[in-house]
C-alpha cells in the first residue's frame, strides 16, 4: 500500500536530529549531517531514475524535509556532486529544492538530464570537445568533502581532502593515448618468473651444460631437481598359518567335532605362535581322517622349525605340537610296545600346559561346572590328586584287587581331563582315553582269569544302556556334541570287586 504524503507543514523529523546537528565542533554532528546528506542524494538519484514510482510523492516530501532540516541546522551545502546550493543542475540532475517553475519538476523527460559523464553544468545535447577538461572522480577510499577524519575537530579543513567547489585536477585531453598495460604473460619487474634462471646463472646465450631434466636442450627451462622418493619397504606377508587357522575355524570338521573352537587374535599376547598352537591342538580333537588332511596342509604352508623337542613315549610316532618362536619346545611321541599309566599321565600334563581349552571333570575336584585347567589353582590341585593316585597304584600289591581299584582310579584321573564337548571318536584324545581304559580292563581280565571275583565294564555308547552302569546324578549332560542320546565320553569305569560295586560316570548328549 502506498503511503500518503503529509502536508509540508506536518513533515518534521524528530527533535533529537536537530539537537545533534546543531551541536558545534562535534564530530558526531558532522557524521550525522553527512549521513543525512548521503540519504538525500541516494533518494534523489532513485527518484530521478523512477519518477513514476508509486512512492514518488512520499519520497519528494521526505527530500524536502531533509533539505529543510539541513538548512535549519547550518548544513545546507551538499557534499555530493549534483547538489549545489543555488539549485543549479549538476552531474546528478537539477536540484530537487529549486522553486517550482524555476527548475525541472520531478518526473521531467529524460532529455532534460545531461549525459552520463558530462561535466557538471553542461547543457544536454552539448558534447564536450576533444581535449576538454573532465572532472576526475575522487579515488575509492577518499573521504567525502566536509567530513573530517576521526579524531580531528569538527570543521577542521584537511589538506589532502578537496573542499566542495575546489577545481579538480584536469584529466589528459580526450584521445590522448594511454600507456599500454603489460601483457598477461609478460614478466613483471622484480618478480622472477617460473622456470627463469637464478641471478647467479650465466646470461642467456652462453654455453650451458645440458641437464638431465631438460633432456639436453639448453633452451628449455631447467626444472628443480627433486630427489627420488625412497621406495617404501615391502609389506611382510602375513604368515600362512593365520589364513589356514581361520579356514579351519570355519570348517565343517570343527563345527561337527569341536564346536566353539576359535583361534586367538594374532595381535594378542601369543601372537602368531599362539595361533599356530591353537591350530595343532585343535587337530588333536578331530578324527584322524580329517586331522591328517589339515596337518598335511600345514606342513606345506608352515614348515616345522628345527628347534628343541620334548619327546615322550606314546602309541605312535607323531608330532603333537611344533616348536614355538617364543622358545617353547615342540612336543612329539615315540612309539613304544607297552604304554604305562605313568606315560599317559606325562602326555596329559605336557598338553595341559599349552591347551587352554582343557577342562577338569574329576570327581571330588569337580564342583558342578567345568573347571579350566588353565587356572593355576585348578592345575595344582589336579597335579596333586594325580600324583596321589599314581603313587597308590605303584604301592599296591601286584595282581591284587587293590591294584585293580588303584588302576581304575588313575584311569578316571586321566580321562577326566577333556574338552567340552569331548573329542570325537577316532581323535588323538579319544585314543588316549582308550589306552587308559585298556590298562584297567586288561588287569581286570587277568584277575578274572586267576579266579578273582571282579568285573569291570565300559559303559555302552547309547546312554539308555550306559545308565545301567552309572549313577544318573553323577553323569554330565551336554547339549552339544555327537547325536542326542549318545555317550560322549567315559570318565570312570563301572567296577565290581566281590560284593562291592563302584558305579561308572559318563558325559552324554541329552535328548532333544
Amino acid at each position: 500500500m502506498t503511503a500518503r504524503p503529509q502536508p509540508e507543514s506536518e513533515v518534521r523529523l524528530p527533535v533529537p536530529w536537530e539537537d545533534l546537528l546543531r551541536t558545534e565542533d562535534s564530530l558526531l554532528a558532522s557524521v550525522a549531517a553527512a549521513g543525512l546528506d548521503g540519504l538525500r542524494g541516494t533518494l534523489h538519484a532513485a527518484l530521478t531514475a523512477a519518477p513514476t514510482d508509486r512512492g514518488a510523492g512520499a519520497c519528494t516530501t521526505l527530500l524536502e524535509a531533509l533539505d529543510r532540516l539541513l538548512a535549519e541546522t547550518g548544513h545546507a551545502e551538499s557534499v555530493h556532486a549534483g547538489f549545489s546550493e543555488a539549485g543549479t543542475p549538476g552531474v546528478g540532475g537539477s536540484r530537487y529544492g529549486a522553486p517550482r517553475g524555476e527548475g525541472p519538476a520531478y518526473g521531467a523527460r529524460q532529455a532534460e538530464i545531461p549525459h552520463l559523464g558530462s561535466p557538471a553544468g553542461t547543457p544536454h545535447g552539448e558534447v564536450p570537445q576533444h581535449g576538454a577538461p573532465q572532472t576526475v572522480a575522487p579515488l575509492f577510499g577518499t573521504p567525502p568533502a566536509g567530513i573530517p577524519p576521526a579524531g580531528s575537530p569538527a570543521g577542521t579543513p584537511q589538506a589532502a581532502v578537496p573542499q566542495y567547489g575546489t577545481p579538480q585536477t584536469e584529466a589528459p585531453p580526450y584521445g590522448t593515448p594511454k600507456p599500454e598495460a603489460p601483457r598477461y604473460d609478460s614478466p613483471h619487474a622484480g618478480i622472477p618468473q617460473a622456470g627463469s634462471p637464478p641471478a647467479e646463472y650465466p646470461p642467456a646465450g652462453s654455453p650451458q651444460t645440458p641437464s638431465p631434466q631438460t633432456g639436453g636442450d639448453p633452451t628449455r627451462p631447467t626444472a628443480p631437481h627433486v630427489p627420488p622418493r625412497p621406495a617404501a619397504p615391502p609389506r611382510a606377508a602375513a604368515p600362512a598359518i593365520l589364513a589356514l587357522a581361520a579356514e579351519l575355524a570355519g570348517s565343517p570338521e570343527v563345527d561337527d567335532f569341536a564346536p566353539g573352537a576359535v583361534p586367538p587374535a594374532p595381535g594378542g599376547p601369543g601372537g602368531t605362535d599362539g595361533v599356530r598352537r591353537w591350530y595343532h591342538l585343535t587337530l588333536l580333537r578331530l578324527p584322524d581322517r580329517h586331522a591328517d588332511v589339515w596337518r598335511t596342509r600345514a606342513a606345506e604352508a608352515d614348515p616345522v622349525a628345527r628347534e628343541s623337542w620334548e619327546t615322550l613315549r606314546g602309541w605312535a610316532d607323531e608330532v603333537l605340537l611344533p616348536p614355538s618362536g617364543d622358545g617353547r619346545p615342540g612336543l612329539r611321541t615315540e612309539r613304544d610296545k607297552v604304554t604305562e599309566p605313568s606315560d599317559l599321565a606325562k602326555l596329559v600334563l605336557a598338553l595341559h600346559r599349552h591347551d587352554e581349552a582343557l577342562c577338569l571333570l574329576l570327581d571330588r575336584l569337580w564342583t558342578g561346572g567345568s573347571t579350566r585347567l588353565a587356572d593355576p589353582h585348578v592345575s595344582q590341585a589336579y597335579r596333586t590328586e594325580l600324583a596321589k593316585r599314581l603313587q597308590a597304584l605303584e604301592r599296591s600289591t601286584r595282581d591284587s584287587t587293590e591294584q585293580l581299584r588303584a588302576s581304575v582310579a588313575v584311569d578316571e584321573a586321566l580321562c577326566s581331563v577333556t574338552h567340552l564337548p569331548p573329542s570325537a571318536p577316532g581323535s588323538w584324545w579319544n585314543r588316549l582315553a582308550e589306552e587308559s581304559h585298556t590298562a584297567a580292563l586288561d588287569l581286570c581280565r587277568h584277575l578274572l582269569a586267576a579266579g578273582r571275583n571282579v568285573e569291570a565294564v565300559l559303559p555302552a555308547r547309547p546312554y539308555r544302556q550306559a545308565r545301567h552302569h552309572t549313577r544318573a546324578t553323577d553323569d554330565i549332560r551336554l547339549g552339544v556334541g555327537g547325536r542326542p542320546g549318545d555317550t560322549l565320553a567315559c570318565l570312570r569305569l563301572w567296577l565290581r570287586v566281590d560284593d562291592q560295586v563302584f558305579p561308572g560316570r559318563v558325559v552324554h548328549r541329552g535328548q532333544e
